[in-house]
């Protein structure tokens, strides 16, 4: 399990949802688009957004190296999109 840091916020994020995760904010920030994130855990009260921009202070620390073949092309089109869109990217809080 790796950790989405947000300036002095945390949250658990499972590593291989992280790397996609990175990805996102690398070609959204390249682009100088900045975007919504929430990380959901899925209870009715239990999520957090972030507002991602280019002066948004962001770490990403996996817990374990992920291989380039666990990242999913078709996974992280979905994600760009939902980026792009008007609720911003969800992303699932790990236990």
């Amino acid at each position: 399990m790796g950790r989405f840091h947000h300036g002095d916020a945390s949250e658990p994020v499972d590593d291989v949802d992280l790397a996609h995760l990175e990805l996102v904010v690398a070609e959204r920030l390249g682009r100088s688009e900045p975007f919504l994130v929430t990380v959901d855990d899925g209870s009715v009260d239990g999520a957090t957004s972030y507002w991602v921009a280019e002066d948004s202070p962001l770490r990403f620390a996996f817990g374990s190296l992920v291989p380039e073949s666990a990242i999913d092309a078709m996974r992280l089109r979905i994600m760009l999109d939902a980026a792009d869109g008007d609720h911003g990217l969800h992303v699932a809080r790990a236990a």
